[in-house]
């Protein structure tokens, strides 16, 4: 089977860089196995900003680094397997990212800070790493669905991140913002669960 790097490509827009969908391509980034380097082998700190988040049972872990002297080089987010020594690059990030398994491990939260004015959060699932859930774009198409319901795409600063696994398939998210829409602001909290919205 064709081994494919999952990246995001990246806008070059001088506010903010909305991110973008992500794509198959094998030769986006020929440095991936550079960047995806095992979580034990620490890149020179001076090149790159590193973390490593170990799943449940240590078998994975999700690593992510940027390029430490530059706020426009894209970063990347991999998926190591220990067992096997393979490296999957999943996404590429333009400001910063963080990580939280699920408590058995098969899944896990990445919340994408891609923007100074937004913020998104995607759920991965080990058995569909090909396709995340975007909890912002979800959002966003409830909104269309029942215009007026929420208001969190019309506000100019809006973001979410995950907050905990309550359990192995749900997710306490936080969701907060202000502009047009919440001219006081808001912050909500909210319940996801997998494969049910």
């Amino acid at each position: 089977m064709k081994r494919l790097v999952w990246l995001m490509t990246v806008c070059l827009a001088l506010y903010g860089c909305r991110h973008a969908q992500i794509i198959q391509d094998t030769t986006a980034l020929p440095d991936a196995a550079a960047l995806c380097a095992n979580c034990n082998a620490p890149a020179p700190e001076n090149l790159f900003q590193n973390e490593c988040v170990d799943s449940p049972a240590g078998r994975y872990a999700i690593t992510y680094r940027k390029p430490a002297t530059a706020d426009n080089e894209l970063g990347i987010v991999c998926l190591f397997d220990k067992k096997t020594n393979h490296n999957r690059g999943l996404f590429g990030y333009t400001r910063d990212v963080n990580v939280q398994w699920s408590p058995g491990g098969d899944r896990f939260a990445v919340n994408d800070y891609y923007a100074s004015n937004a913020s998104t959060c995607r759920i991965f699932s080990m058995d569909h790493l090909a396709h995340p859930v975007d909890i912002e774009e979800l959002m966003k198409r409830a909104e269309q669905e029942r215009p007026g319901s929420f208001g969190f795409a019309q506000n100019d600063k809006r973001y979410m991140q995950a907050v905990r696994w309550v359990s192995n398939t749900r997710i306490t998210l936080m969701v907060w913002g202000w502009g047009e829409w919440n001219p006081s602001g808001y912050r909500a909290f909210m319940d996801y669960v997998v494969g049910k919205g």
